[in-house]
């Protein structure tokens, strides 16, 4: 499993991916995070947060990394 660390820095600009067929994104900004799921948008404080938040379906971006990874 890729640590998280690793994770947030390829995560260091803006992403969009998909997840159970729903568009998303990942975009940093310099105060907060921003994690979109289909139409439900999130804003985080920092990386590590929006990483491990479980809003794709039950699950986080570190737990389905090896899913979104190859699409960025």
């Amino acid at each position: 499993m890729t640590p998280a660390w690793e994770i947030s820095k390829i995560l260091r600009e803006e992403r969009e991916f998909t997840v159970n067929g729903k568009k998303c994104f990942y975009r940093p900004s310099v105060h907060s995070v921003y994690v979109a799921y289909g139409d439900r948008k999130y804003e985080y404080s920092n990386p590590p947060q929006a990483i491990h938040a479980k809003v794709f379906g039950g699950k986080s971006i570190f737990e389905l990394w090896e899913h979104i990874s190859p699409q960025l």
